[in-house]
């Protein structure tokens, strides 16, 4: 007789007293078992039987029992695999809905008490790593069970690895500290202050508005200013975070979620009132009037210099912030009026010389006139033989 029956195994197992692995176990060892002593109980019998058409129906029972002892063995390794799979799927929803949960309660205790973000935080991040921990465990099994005799089968397997996978790696890169964090940004900041450097430099040496060295010394320049200013920042928030954590929360400590939003909405406003639109007229124009426009950053305009008396650009290589008064002139370097190409500045005079021509090959002749010098060309036309023995009599 078998010492324990198949219904003892079954009912055991479907009120969780038995394992997946007892169960199969012992059912594995219930069909072998019975399928022993069936056989040997067809064996004595063939052996007692009295002629030899008795005997070969005996012999025929046997190979059916070892056919379906094979039969009931594949089936409970299906039954295992399969019931395998579904466990680790639960396990696995389980693990991702405790985690969901933890941070929706780190979020309210952040709420409730902001002076402990810092302490919240490192505990739901401590949370997160066990968490990861075990979804590597349960990833570990289904690949296991991927790998065994018929895992190949398993209907959405490769898929559910694939999704665990991406699972994983999402909460891992919300595990960071804060301070951990807080390096990344440093250095995520620190590539888009070179990459914009680097576009404001081959900019720059495309368009020709600098020279390779100043294009260079300027990118230089600014990229060590914005890393300098990414260093300062950094340092700013790791010491209010360390203030923040050492102050005791209280109805007299004022939130420091609301310090922090207040911050960063008055960055945001700071961040875009420190720039203004300023006209460019490189090649001469009158200030307040409409023409190309740039962005100019208003720190560039506390120390430029003024020249509502005039006077001459040359405090930068090629370009000087200037405040000007509406209707102001500025004149190009290769204006004639310009005090460098002789003329007078503002109220300076000027040499007008009247010419008289009789010809368009005289008119083209005498159009470019001296730096300095105005030429006003009258063209004769009519009696010109008359004047112009008039003009040589003179």
């Amino acid at each position: 007789m078998l010492k324990i029956s198949m219904n003892n195994i079954q009912f055991e197992y479907d009120q969780n007293k038995k394992s997946l692995e007892e169960y199969y176990n012992l059912k594995r060892e219930y069909i072998l078992e019975s399928s022993q002593l069936e056989i040997a109980e067809l064996e004595r019998r063939s052996a007692l039987a009295k002629n030899a058409s008795e005997k070969k129906q005996i012999e025929t029972k046997i190979e059916k029992v070892k056919n379906n002892f094979v039969l009931d063995l594949n089936k409970l390794d299906v039954f295992k695999r399969d019931k395998t799979y579904s466990n680790i799927n639960k396990d696995t929803d389980k693990i991702l809905s405790d985690q969901a949960y933890q941070d929706k309660y780190a979020d309210i205790q952040t709420k409730m008490n902001p002076m402990k973000k810092l302490d919240i935080d490192e505990n739901n991040r401590n949370n997160k790593l066990a968490t990861i921990a075990q979804l590597k465990e349960q990833m570990t099994k289904l690949q296991d069970l991927q790998n065994s005799e018929g895992g190949e089968n398993i209907e959405g397997l490769t898929e559910k690895i694939k999704n665990l996978d991406i699972a994983t790696k999402e909460l891992q890169a919300t595990s960071l500290s804060t301070f951990e964090q807080m390096g990344q940004d440093i250095q995520q900041a620190a590539g888009a202050a070179l990459a914009s450097g680097l576009n404001t430099f081959f900019n720059d040496l495309i368009d020709g508005s600098k020279s390779a060295s100043e294009a260079l010394k300027d990118f230089v320049r600014n990229f060590i200013k914005s890393i300098a200013q990414i260093i300062v920042q950094a340092m700013a928030a790791y010491a209010a975070l360390l203030i923040i954590n050492a102050i005791p929360g209280g109805t007299a400590v004022t939130s420091a979620l609301d310090l922090a939003a207040k911050a960063n909405n008055a960055n945001k406003v700071v961040k875009g009132a420190r720039t203004a639109s300023a006209g460019q007229h490189h090649t001469g124009g009158i200030a307040g009037s409409s023409g190309v426009r740039r962005n100019i950053d208003l720190a560039t305009y506390s120390h430029a210099p003024r020249y509502h008396t005039g006077g001459v650009a040359g405090f930068a290589p090629n370009e000087v912030p200037a405040i000007l008064e509406r209707g102001e002139e500025v004149l190009t370097r290769n204006d004639p009026r310009h005090v460098a190409n002789g003329g007078g500045g503002t109220g300076g005079s000027i040499t007008v010389k009247n010419i008289n021509v009789f010809t368009e090959e005289q008119a083209i002749e005498h159009m470019n006139s001296p730096a300095g010098e105005r030429a006003q060309i009258n063209m004769v036309q009519r009696n010109a033989s008359a004047i112009k023995r008039i003009l040589e009599d003179s």
